[in-house]
């Protein structure tokens, strides 16, 4: 990946000292609607440019100062400029003419002006070292600072509460909202005496990554965390970094030292870095043509500006000129496929397994975005979604093309993030989520949640897709989760909204199985703490909520990274620099200990651990792309990529159990002679309530002679249904159990389970509701009151031991009779299964109060 660099200063008189600002505008009738440029300096002007071909379109204004900042927002008409007498002016964008001047401005120059994302509130930074927030209309808000040197440079935190700004060798954080104390580190390394090496000329903020760059005259750039953790130390560079910039993504970071650009990747290490100098022109003609050296030679980029799509790069640079940069090469992979970008309108398929195939393909518009998934590429320009996919056009490996006529989809708004699953994909835009088939035109849904949510803001970790449920983590409020049904009306534009699943924690991953249906559904994510949780989806979580218990499990803690596999519930992660392999994650719903049975552990390839001038990055920078089939790929901080290898007999399993072929699992576990198989095969027949003698083959495997115990009472059953439900308590699915006891009129035998589970008021309500058993409700709680040495304050139990006489003969005659019955008629019994079964259950659901008792 690199940028392709184009200079547009057509004529020494634009390049009049230095540039000391760029942005970009919405364009108007002189540009088609394109975009504008706009570019300031010590020239006392501002500068119109079109975006695409780079012809200067004149000028827009000219002003009685020298001009040191410039920044604009969205669709805003007006232009903000930051002078060197120390005013703040806005001028109409179209007219150019100056609108406003902001009061109160700062004694000196202004160094630097941003507008917040919502684009409601104006910092502005000086070299009286004061930094003020502004309104709209120019109005003084509050002075947030006031340090004792210049201050440089100024950024937005994600949620526009928070302002970063860099003030000599550290960088400070202050927030607008009251209680919360400032933050401040030291972002410069000493000298030999402990004197700081040079200032912080520089910084940025990502709201989607929500990591800070700074770089310094040291020579090097760092990347932070919000609280100061340094995650990232650049080695000495030739010169001093003069400006960064994340991409609206944050995906990409532009550094900016003397006569060179260098595009790196969000975790710091470089792309490549272009040599701005001369820029392949021949210096001796350029100067006799336009009197004066080429654009770049021996100057910085001052100020950077990307577009909103994350494609091109505006400089400004130190001798006055303005140059664009295309970023071509980006690249994306699937299996043995990968799409490159090779320049701005054409993309390269590559197919490895047909010695190296490429496929061109072209396209009119500029491309912004591509991924490539499950057989199909999907390409986005600033207009028009194409979908390609892998068509076989002959016999052999040799015949397959991806040169097919695609399906395209006009879009209304720029898109920014692709993400795919195996039945569909959406993209996300400004506005909302487009959910598409991949063999459909017609768009299939499109959900807009409400306009706090940035969705601009979301990127490949934060958002998960499936053929049946959309979660994304809210960019208003990253510790709570946005799930919609796609399959019911709560995914359609006349529905509600999502469901809401809050967190104590900010969340930064989250991840949707992929097989099944929306019965089978689960959610994993991961916290800002580095624990992984894993959850139902949208229906089971709501009847467990309607429970009382919307309490969600731990699988793992200080995990870096998750993948769900592609073609089954396998799980893998990254933690204490090892790669683990849950290969039947569900287990947790029904019996943790049984979980810890179904990992595999192997450690991290010591390949795919980078090192820096830092030290050592670790295992847990490792971070997991893909996990497709038993091929996990891992992604080094250094940009390297490993493949390593799980094993492949649990996805054996899942297929033997897909077809129900119980015996040839029980002959593969045998085989391979691995507890952990053993206990994948446990937790799976357990899951189907035994398959046949399978569950007891696994528990005696592994040695879990409680379970068997339990098992082989349940198996003594003579009532089909009785047993059956036994097997469910066995998997902890209690509340399972007892609707198919109710639903199958066994009364008796579901009073007595919420009697073993101490749901007590549960016990006593069903035995009122179907008139039976009251009274043997009532002995078992006296008996459990006396054994445990308390007295009843239980006003609904006092209230039926009053008027319900207690009889341990009558008692026990009943529950003889009952268990008489279930032998006589326990023969070939129909299994009738309860329609509000629940698929799913945590454990731990929340038994009925017993009073004081408990």
């Amino acid at each position: 990946m690199r940028l392709a660099i184009r200079s547009l200063t057509a004529s020494s008189e634009s390049r009049d000292g230095m540039c000391t600002g760029v942005s970009l505008k919405s364009g108007g009738p002189q540009t088609g609607g394109a975009a504008e440029i706009l570019s300031a300096g010590d020239h006392q002007k501002i500068l119109r440019w079109h975006h695409k071909d780079g012809a200067m379109l004149g000028e827009l204004c000219t002003v009685d100062s020298h001009i040191t900042t410039v920044t604009t927002h969205g669709g805003d008409e007006a232009v903000v400029v930051g002078c060197s007498d120390g005013t703040i002016r806005f001028i109409n964008s179209t007219s150019g003419k100056e609108e406003r001047r902001a009061q109160q401005t700062h004694k000196g120059s202004v160094t630097h002006l941003r507008w917040d994302h919502g684009g409601q509130l104006l910092c502005s930074c000086g070299e009286d070292g004061s930094v003020k927030v502004w309104s709209r209309t120019g109005m003084i808000r509050s002075q947030l600072a006031q340090v004792s040197t210049a201050v440089s440079c100024a950024a937005w935190s994600p949620d526009s509460e928070t302002l970063a700004f860099t003030c000599g060798s550290s960088i400070h954080l202050k927030t607008l909202v009251a209680g919360r104390g400032p933050i401040q580190w030291k972002a410069v390394d000493s000298g030999p005496e402990g004197v700081s090496s040079g200032e912080v000329l520089c910084l940025d903020w990502s709201p989607v990554t929500k990591l800070i760059v700074s770089g310094a005259e040291d020579c090097r750039y760092r990347i932070w965390d919000a609280s100061g953790l340094l995650l990232y130390r650049s080695d000495p560079l030739d010169h001093a970094v003069t400006a960064v910039q994340w991409t609206p993504n944050g995906k990409l970071l532009a550094v900016g030292i003397c006569d060179m650009i260098k595009l790196c990747d969000a975790t710091g290490w470089g792309h490549s870095h272009t040599n701005l100098s001369g820029l392949h022109l021949d210096p001796a003609s350029y100067n006799q043509q336009y009197g004066s050296a080429a654009p770049g030679s021996g100057s910085s980029p001052l100020a950077l500006c990307w577009s909103q799509d994350g494609t091109q790069l505006i400089m400004g640079m130190g001798d006055g000129s303005v140059l664009t940069a295309d970023v071509v090469g980006r690249s994306c992979s699937w299996l043995n496929v990968e799409a490159v970008l090779t320049d701005a309108h054409t993309v390269v398929v590559k197919d490895y397994t047909t010695e190296a195939t490429e496929e061109t393909i072209d396209f009119t518009d500029r491309v912004t975005d591509l991924h490539i998934a499950h057989g199909y590429l999907v390409v986005t320009t600033s207009s028009q979604c194409f979908v390609y996919s892998r068509r076989m056009t002959g016999e052999g490996d040799e015949a397959a093309s991806w040169l097919t006529s695609p399906i395209v989809e006009d879009l209304r708004d720029s898109t920014s993030l692709i993400v795919q699953c195996s039945g569909s994909y959406c993209l996300v835009d400004a506005k909302g989520i487009g959910i598409y088939a991949y063999d459909r035109r017609n768009r299939l849904s499109y959900l807009r949640p409400p306009r706090e949510q940035r969705l601009d803001f979301l990127s490949h970790l934060t958002v998960a897709v499936s053929k049946d449920t959309l979660v994304y983590v809210d960019p208003s409020n990253p510790c709570s989760l946005c799930v919609y049904d796609l399959l019911s009306s709560a995914g359609g534009p006349s529905s509600k909204g999502p469901m809401v699943l809050p967190h104590s924690v900010e969340i930064t991953q989250v991840g949707l199985s992929q097989i099944g249906g929306v019965a089978d559904r689960k959610l994993a994510f991961l916290d800002k703490n580095g624990d992984l949780w894993l959850t139902a989806g949208y229906p089971q979580y709501m009847s467990i909520k309607a429970t009382g218990d919307d309490r969600t499990p731990k699988l793992k803690a200080m995990v870096s990274s998750f993948q769900w596999n592609d073609a089954t519930d396998m799980l893998v992660g990254i933690a204490d620099q090892q790669l683990i392999t849950w290969n039947y994650p569900q287990c947790i719903f029904t019996d943790s200990q049984l979980l810890n049975l179904t990992v595999d552990t192997m450690e991290i390839p010591r390949q795919s651990i980078g090192e820096s001038s830092a030290g050592s990055w670790g295992a847990g920078d490792t971070t997991v792309e893909t996990f497709i089939g038993t091929r996990v790929l891992l992604k080094r901080p250094y940009g390297g990529r490993t493949v390593t290898a799980v094993s492949p007999y649990p996805s054996l399993l899942y297929k033997l159990q897909a077809k129900g072929q119980w015996d040839k699992a029980v002959k593969l576990c045998r085989y391979v002679r691995v507890k952990e198989l053993w206990g994948t095969l446990a937790a799976m027949a357990m899951r189907v309530n035994d398959a046949g003698n399978t569950l007891e083959t696994a528990l005696a495997a592994i040695s879990d002679v409680c379970k068997m115990s339990m098992l082989r009472h349940a198996k003594g059953q003579a009532d089909p249904i009785v047993k059956q439900a036994e097997i469910m308590l066995l998997s902890r699915r209690a509340n399972e159990a007892i609707q198919l006891l109710v639903a199958n009129r066994k009364i008796y035998r579901a009073i007595k389970f919420n009697i073993w589970l101490h749901r007590w008021e549960a016990a006593l309500d069903l035995a009122v509701q179907h008139r039976t058993h009251v009274d043997t409700v009532l002995a078992y709680r006296m008996r459990h009151l006396e054994a445990m040495k308390h007295s009843e304050n239980n006003e609904k139990f006092r209230r039926y031991a009053a008027e319900v006489p207690v009889d341990w003969t009558s008692v026990k005659a009943k529950i003889a009779r009952e268990k008489a019955e279930e032998r006589a008629s326990g023969v070939d019994t129909p299994v009738n299964q309860s329609k509000t079964a629940l698929p799913l259950e945590i454990p731990g659901s929340p038994a009925q109060s017993a009073g004081s008792s408990s």
